[in-house]
């Protein structure tokens, strides 16, 4: 523990020179690099903390790189501690951030279920009802498209803005994934 503080705050006073993913075969390091928030030092960095490490930028950071694999459907991804190597001068270090990608899903149907749900309108009753196909149709994802967390947290807020428009401030709506591993697909209800 002793050595883990004393490398905190020796790296807090150090640039990095480069970050590199191990395991990533499926997405490439620009493509994560790009989202996120700790950089390699660039020569105006000692103008700003450009290039400086920050142990929570780098642990805002691992969340960030799950989050991309995520949204192409890697939901079991993997995002190791990553292995941090100071140089010998002890002004420069190097972070290397092991991946284990796992599977890529796709979204095999998304149904919705609740008290207020039916499959058509009743034209006698007066009752707040929603169709299943009215609720559906607010949703982006769509059967066979690459499971998106993202988008589905996108999709789930659209539905609950249909209920919030009738009045029901406090809807609360989830959505329950369930996995097949038999055709690499995700069931959402």
């Amino acid at each position: 523990r002793m050595f883990q503080r004393a490398m905190r705050v020796q790296a807090a006073n150090v640039r990095i020179e480069t970050i590199t993913f191990v395991g990533n075969e499926h997405v490439n390091a620009d493509e994560l690099s790009q989202f996120l928030r700790t950089h390699t030092a660039h020569p105006l960095g000692v103008l700003n903390e450009w290039g400086t490490y920050k142990d929570e930028q780098v642990e805002t950071d691992l969340l960030i790189i799950e989050q991309v694999y995520q949204d192409k459907g890697y939901i079991n991804v993997k995002v190791g501690r990553p292995r941090v190597q100071l140089s010998a001068d002890k002004t420069r270090i190097a972070i290397e951030i092991p991946i284990t990608e796992g599977k890529s899903y796709k979204l095999r149907s998304l149904s919705v279920k609740g008290d207020l749900v039916v499959d058509q309108l009743d034209p006698a009753s007066e009752a707040i009802v929603f169709t299943r196909s009215d609720l559906l149709g607010r949703a982006k994802l769509h059967a066979g498209e690459v499971f998106s967390r993202t988008q589905v947290a996108m999709d789930v807020n659209a539905i609950a803005d249909r209920y919030r428009d009738r009045g029901y401030a406090y809807v609360n709506i989830g959505a329950n994934p369930i996995i097949h591993e038999d055709d690499d697909s995700v069931e959402l209800e």
